[in-house]
Order: C-alpha cells, then structure tokens, then sequence
C-alpha cells in the first residue's frame, strides 16, 4: 500500500512540475495582438488623438485596446498607469467581454 501511495505522490509531483514547465501559447486573436502591437508602436501624439477619439466614442474597444497596449511599457509613470487602469476599469464595468482583459495586458496596477 505504502509503495503505491508513493508511486502516486512522485507521479503527482512529476505532472505538476511539467504543467509548469510546458510554455503557454497565447489564446488571444489575431486582432487583440494586432491591436496591443499596434498601440506599442504610436507615438504620443497619436496616443492623444486615440484619447480624443474615445471621448466621442466611448464604446470603440479597438481604440481601448490599442491604448493598453501603448500605456503597457509605460507603466512606470503615474499617469501612465492611471491612463491604463481607467480603461482597463471601463472595460471591466462596460464590456467584460472584452477578449483583452483575459490577457495580460488587461490586468495590472489597479486602484486599492
């Protein structure tokens, strides 16, 4: 008995420590990708014009994207973060949906 509880802790240890060493493939869509790649490549200025535009359109989850994808490497300045955390709490609030919060770009420094 004592063998086969054995054999079954070594065979839960293996499996365990393999889950963890398998790499995980993103499961995110072309699109989301296209979009964070997007937003990783604007300029400030364009940056802003996206804001502006979502004031119009409050509902364009493409520009939301997009924009957390920009403010991503940024995290470091406060506004930046700010910036991300407001559209990252619309998303949740308006569109929890949204394939980006199911990514990493879609979580991160929340308020407390």
């Amino acid at each position: 008995m004592s063998l086969k509880r054995n054999i079954g802790k070594q065979l839960l240890i293996l499996l365990t420590t393999v889950a963890f060493l398998v790499p995980s493939t993103p499961t995110w869509t072309t699109e989301v990708q296209d979009l964070l790649s997007d937003g990783r490549k604007l300029t400030t200025e364009e940056a802003e014009s996206l804001e502006h535009k979502i004031e119009q359109h409050p509902q364009d989850i493409a520009a939301r994207t997009t924009l957390i994808g920009y403010y991503y490497n940024k995290l470091k300045e406060p506004s930046t973060r700010k910036a991300k955390q407001t559209h990252i709490l619309w998303l949740i609030q308006n569109a929890p949906e949204s394939e980006i919060l199911g990514t990493p770009y879609g979580t991160g420094y929340l308020p407390n």
